[in-house]
C-alpha cells in the first residue's frame, strides 16, 4: 500500500510542477480566486445567521478542488468540481433571495433544488434579476448571460460523461496536458 501511495504522490507532484512552469504566470488565476475568498469570507460575515451561507462555503472548497486536481493531473475531476462550485454559487444566490424555498430544499435532503440550468433559461433569472442591479447595458447583460450558459454546458459534458471529456477512454495515464 505504501508503494502505491509513493507511486501517485511522485507523479502527481512531478504534474504540478510541469503544470506551474507551463503556465508561467497564474497570477490571474490566484486574484480570482483570492477575490472569491474575499467575498466568500464577506458574506460569510455580513449574513452569518443565514444558513445559505453553506452553499457559498461548499463552492468555494470545491473551486479550490477544483484547481488542486486539475493542476496535478486529475483534469475531468477537476472539471466536474468547478462545475460544482458554479452550481452552488447559482444556487447561493437564488436562495439568498428564495430562504423559504431554502427551508424547502433543507427539508428535502437538497434534492428537489432548481438546477442552474432552470436559473439561467427559465426567466434570465440570473441576468433579469440580479445582474440588472449590477450592470445597466442589455449588451453586458446578454454577454454575462451567454457566458455563464456556455460554460455551464461544458461543464457539464464532463459530468454526464461526455466522450470526448472522458479522461481514462484509452488509457490510464495521468499525465499533464496543457489543454
Amino acid at each position: 500500500m505504501e508503494d502505491l501511495k509513493e507511486i501517485m504522490l511522485k507523479k502527481t507532484d512531478l504534474i504540478f510542477e510541469e503544470t506551474l512552469r507551463e503556465l508561467k504566470d497564474y497570477t490571474q488565476w490566484l486574484t480570482s480566486l483570492n477575490t472569491y475568498f474575499y467575498w466568500s469570507d464577506f458574506l460569510g460575515k455580513k449574513f452569518s445567521s443565514n444558513e445559505v451561507i453553506n452553499l457559498i462555503n461548499e463552492a468555494t472548497f470545491d473551486l479550490v478542488s477544483s484547481l488542486f486536481t486539475s493542476f496535478t493531473g486529475f483534469y475531468r475531476q477537476g472539471m466536474i468540481a468547478l462545475r460544482s462550485s458554479l452550481e452552488l454559487t447559482g444556487l447561493y444566490v437564488y436562495y439568498f433571495d428564495h430562504l423559504i424555498e431554502f427551508k424547502y430544499f433543507l427539508k428535502e435532503g437538497g434534492y428537489r433544488g432548481p438546477l442552474l440550468s432552470e436559473l439561467i433559461n427559465k426567466g434570465d433569472f440570473l441576468v433579469k434579476k440580479y445582474c440588472s442591479l449590477f450592470i445597466n447595458e442589455n449588451k453586458l447583460k446578454k454577454e454575462l448571460h451567454t457566458e455563464v450558459e456556455n460554460t455551464y454546458k461544458e461543464l457539464s459534458k464532463y459530468v454526464h460523461g461526455r466522450l470526448g471529456k472522458m479522461q481514462t477512454l484509452i488509457a490510464f495515464p495521468v499525465n499533464y496536458d496543457k489543454s
